[in-house]
């Protein structure tokens, strides 16, 4: 079965974070939060590019659909969300030099502070932004990224979490398994962000699968001890062993039950 190139979704290489951040700069367009941040949708994009750039491509956790439609930013347990300085800053205060630029610092300030504080202590994967662009919204792409990046969250056994800043996206991922943990209303009349956790879980490839060796070995070993033990029972009983229950309780040749 061909998978349509809007599902089949691949790890981003370095080169690809400009179609990437561009991607989540459109597919945030009307997302409260960023709207919040800024006024501007036309910077979104250099907002993801700054993380991505400064932080998400060295960690190789960036997903994109083959289409170039979808994509999804990651980061792997263990690694913090704090990011340096990144010489793309200048670049956007230039961008916001007629005003915008202090209140988009003082309120991501803000949203850092709530969110650093919500995260959980134990290592996770931390879903950072996953999104379609205008006009490609509603076609299973968000499903096809998240299972994505679920499926490295399993194979690791280990916990995902997120931030959902549009309540409309939280069936979405509690249909994979997420579970709102808490809840923060930013200020300046901001919006209501949810923190939202998935408990680690196995994938099937992650299970232990039987040996087929060591089944083999069992079965050989079984067979030369029963075979030992029907020997001394039968010269104690002076009759043969007929069968063995599989509880390993032996019955007795009729020539000697009582």
């Amino acid at each position: 079965m061909t998978i349509p190139p809007e599902h089949d979704v691949q790890l981003a290489r370095a080169d690809d974070m400009v179609t990437a951040t561009d991607i989540l700069g459109s597919a945030f367009s009307h997302d409260p939060l960023f709207n919040w941040l800024s006024e501007r949708p036309e910077i979104y994009s250099d907002l993801f590019r700054i993380e991505a750039e400064s932080l998400y491509k060295q960690h190789h956790c960036v997903y994109l659909n083959r289409e170039r439609s979808g994509a999804a930013m990651w980061l792997p347990p263990g690694i913090s969300t704090k990011s340096n300085l990144h010489w793309r800053l200048l670049l956007l205060g230039w961008k916001l030099r007629k005003g915008g630029f202090k209140r988009l610092l003082s309120r991501g300030d803000a949203l850092g502070k709530v969110t650093l504080a919500e995260h959980p202590a134990e290592p996770h994967f931390y879903l950072h932004s996953i999104g379609a662009s205008l006009g490609h919204q509603g076609r299973g792409i968000g499903s096809a990224l998240l299972k994505a990046g679920l499926n490295a969250c399993d194979q690791q056994g280990a916990i995902a979490y997120l931030e959902s800043t549009n309540i409309k996206n939280n069936p979405l991922y509690e249909r994979y398994g997420f579970e709102v943990v808490g809840d923060a209303t930013l200020p300046d009349s901001g919006p209501t962000i949810w923190f939202m956790k998935r408990a680690a879980q196995q994938s099937y490839k992650c299970r232990r699968q039987p040996n087929p060796f060591l089944s083999i070995t069992l079965s050989y070993f079984r067979f030369h001890s029963f075979s030992k033990v029907s020997l001394l029972l039968s010269q104690a009983f002076g009759g043969p062993i007929t069968e063995m229950s599989m509880n390993w309780r032996f019955r007795i040749s009729d020539e000697t039950s009582p």
